[in-house]
């Protein structure tokens, strides 16, 4: 995975994501793709009883890619963004974000 990472804490009870982009840990469909693996992951692992978000660097998140507003590519986006939220919420799994720095827009 490039944008996120993933630890396992507590014997696996957490799941730690971390939104690791190298800036603002822009949500762009590289990052979305790759939360959505990890989402998948999570379906399987029956031990997972709470998934935790942060953002490395100084800033929890800039929100969803300005880029892919663009005319061309604003349909797909805003696609997998809820698609994003409606399977994390089909997990049944509690989640609880650790906001630092920036909060902006789709990141909150």
């Amino acid at each position: 995975m490039e944008k996120i990472r993933v630890n396992y804490l507590y014997g696996g009870a957490v799941a730690q994501v971390i939104l690791d982009d190298g800036k603002g840990n822009v949500l762009d469909h590289i990052m979305m793709g790759e939360l959505m693996t990890a989402f998948d992951t999570f379906k399987h692992m029956h031990g997972v009883k709470l998934i935790t978000f942060e953002g490395a660097g100084k800033h929890f998140s800039f929100g969803a890619s300005v880029e892919e507003h663009k005319k061309d590519s604003a349909g797909a986006m805003i696609k997998s963004f809820h698609q994003l939220f409606i399977t994390l919420k089909d997990l049944a799994i509690p989640t609880l974000a650790k906001i630092t720095g920036q909060c902006l827009g789709g990141g909150m």
